[in-house]
């Protein structure tokens, strides 16, 4: 193949993978929430499991990535008091089913019906609940001390997190995770609008402490996989004053 044919060839693959990205952002832009995941786990977008019929993807499974998240939230909750844990965006409860104990009482929360009833069929137990609720337009979350929302914004439009930030203030705790672009040209906050993807494509990624969020953050902690997994802690204390977020770096 001649050096022009090459590039002709490279130019029409990168103009046909925009024009089929731009197809399944318009797709899922036009549905509601609920259709919008509900159709993600439909059509397996984030993977399949042999042992069940959701999946939730590569951050739900790879132990690099779980496992010092899962360890970090246990300490949390022994070091907290904390006796009630709301999951917002539980998916396959593959990682929260990694740190419930007997003394906490888990309420997993996402937005696919199916997925939620398939959960509280084969998982819910007494301590253990899950609620079938839209965290971005429904101001009636459960209650609780400590608040997850773990890889899940990111799914989301900018819009859309901030009005779900926003229903988080009524948790003393906040503990969120983002996957995240690393590398030259980055460009924080990117927008995008729902769907299975996440802003990495776009050198991008949610950074809770930037513009338009605004969240203080200090990093702490974090872990590399294709990209960086940050996860931050907002904490309020009760008394009704932000004092800051915490970014963990998992090394």
């Amino acid at each position: 193949m001649s050096t022009s044919s090459f590039e002709t060839s490279r130019i029409v693959r990168a103009v046909s993978s925009r024009w089929q990205r731009w197809q399944r952002a318009s797709y899922y832009k036009r549905l509601s929430v609920s259709e919008a995941f509900s159709d993600i786990y439909r059509t397996n977008a984030w993977g399949s499991s042999e042992d069940r019929p959701f999946c939730s993807g590569d951050g739900s499974i790879r132990e690099e990535a779980v496992g010092p998240y899962c360890a970090m939230i246990r300490d949390f909750i022994a070091g907290n008091n904390i006796r009630r844990v709301v999951d917002l965006g539980c998916g396959d409860f593959a990682v929260g089913s990694r740190f419930i104990g007997p003394a906490v009482h888990y309420v997993g929360v996402d937005v696919v019906p199916d997925l939620i009833r398939y959960n509280q069929e084969h998982f819910g137990a007494p301590g253990v609940e899950f609620r079938c609720i839209n965290i971005i337009d429904d101001d009636q979350l459960p209650h609780g001390d400590l608040c997850l929302v773990r890889q899940v914004l990111q799914h989301l439009s900018n819009a859309q997190i901030l009005k779900t930030l926003k229903s988080l203030r009524r948790y003393r705790y906040v503990i969120a995770t983002e996957h995240v672009y690393a590398g030259a040209g980055l460009r924080r906050n990117r927008d995008k609008p729902q769907g299975p993807g996440t802003r990495i494509p776009r050198r991008s990624g949610v950074f809770l402490e930037s513009s338009p969020f605004n969240c203080p953050a200090k990093l702490v902690l974090e872990v590399g996989q294709r990209g960086r997994i940050g996860t931050a802690c907002l904490q309020d204390h009760g008394d009704g004053a932000r004092h800051g977020i915490d970014r963990i770096r998992i090394d």
